[in-house]
């Protein structure tokens, strides 16, 4: 935000809610990077204070504003999703088939340039329009974890989120996980053909003869001639 749209708002909300004085003022300008963070415009803010009604305490008025504003940015998120998956829909995506997010393999999980047993997974944004919203929503979410955090707020999220990494981002550190996926992939159709056909094997021709029995039958045979 411009200072002249800064100062706009100030000399609004002070007319409107009797707060010119100079230590209002001055308090006010301690708000001003909290709005930016969110990406608070001018005219949004004016509504903002317009919304504010019967508050008489100036920790009210903030919380007040500060809930206005990531409301409508919430909806702003929750429309240009929307938008993202109408825009999608005839043409879905072929790496997250529409869900914004594409699975992995998990950096622990890797080793010597295979992917390892226990075989974590994680997720990246996808590089996809509806990817960069759900990156963005994540990165929301963790901007009010901190600002509940440093307000010593009770946090609604209960912890903090892991941060979302691109698939660019993702790709440019382990370059070849996919071809670790396609050769997981390969080894376990190979166990699955294999546990097929000796299942079958078992069903066809029965269980196999006991060696030990064979011998004893054998013995027992002698020993009658």
């Amino acid at each position: 935000m411009k200072d002249e749209e800064w100062a706009d708002w100030v000399s609004y909300h002070g007319k409107l809610h009797r707060m010119s004085d100079k230590s209002d003022v001055e308090m006010m300008d301690l708000w001003r990077p909290v709005f930016e963070a969110d990406h608070a415009g001018l005219q949004e803010l004016k509504i903002a204070s317009m919304a504010i009604s019967g508050k008489t305490w100036r920790t009210e008025h903030l919380e007040t504003l500060l809930a206005n504003v990531r409301a409508r940015r919430l909806a702003e998120q929750q429309r240009a999703e929307e938008a993202a998956r109408m825009a999608q829909r005839e043409i879905p995506c072929v790496e997250c088939h529409n869900s914004g997010l594409v699975e992995v393999i998990h950096p622990q999980s890797m080793k010597d340039g295979r992917w390892v047993w226990p075989h974590y997974t994680a997720v990246v944004a996808c590089r996809c329009s509806i990817g960069a919203v759900k990156l963005t929503q994540n990165q929301a979410t963790r901007a009010q974890w901190d600002d509940e955090e440093s307000s010593g707020k009770k946090h609604k999220t209960g912890r903090k989120v892991a941060a979302l990494v691109t698939l660019d981002e993702y790709e440019k550190n382990f370059p070849t996980w996919k071809a670790m996926q396609i050769d997981r992939e390969a080894k376990r159709l190979a166990e699955q053909t294999a546990r097929s056909a000796t299942k079958h094997a078992d069903k066809t021709r029965g269980k196999l003869a006991d060696p030990v029995k064979q011998i004893i039958e054998r013995i027992k045979q002698r020993q009658g001639s």
